[in-house]
């Protein structure tokens, strides 16, 4: 795994030699990362640590969607299939959020908690069945 020099890896994605689970702790870094935000707050924390555990188990769940160590173009899958699931969640949820604002539950609220983890497992679940399809 590479984190500072680009050059052999720039020339693997160019020769396009990168298997799909050479790219899985790039995939996996990059959803933890996202989980950060919710470790501000009284719950924050547990909130963290909530995400951290659904960011892990959701992309082991989409890496073996796409095949496991079999599959291909888990990135490429992931990113276009997950902006499509965002996307349409946002669309979805967006009232529900503005609802629950308006009801004063937050992300430092239990309810807010269990929303925002929620949404999380469906997100990784949708992302997951959308790779599926591809692999057939």
């Amino acid at each position: 795994m590479c984190f500072v020099r680009f050059r052999d890896v720039k020339e693997r994605l160019r020769e396009r030699s990168l298997r799909d689970n050479e790219v899985l702790p790039y995939l996996l870094l990059d959803c933890v990362v996202y989980a950060l935000p919710g470790a501000a707050g009284e719950h924050g924390l547990i909130l963290f640590l909530w995400r951290l555990i659904i960011a892990i188990g959701g992309v082991i769940y989409v890496y073996n969607s796409n095949g496991g160590a079999y599959g291909f173009d888990l990135v490429q899958k992931f990113l276009i299939l997950g902006w499509v699931v965002f996307f349409r969640f946002l669309l979805v949820f967006l009232p529900v959020f503005i609802v629950s604002v308006l009801l004063g539950f937050s992300t430092a609220t239990l309810g807010g908690m269990l929303l925002l983890i929620t949404l999380d497992i469906i997100v990784y679940q949708r992302i997951g069945r959308h790779i599926r399809d591809t692999t057939q």
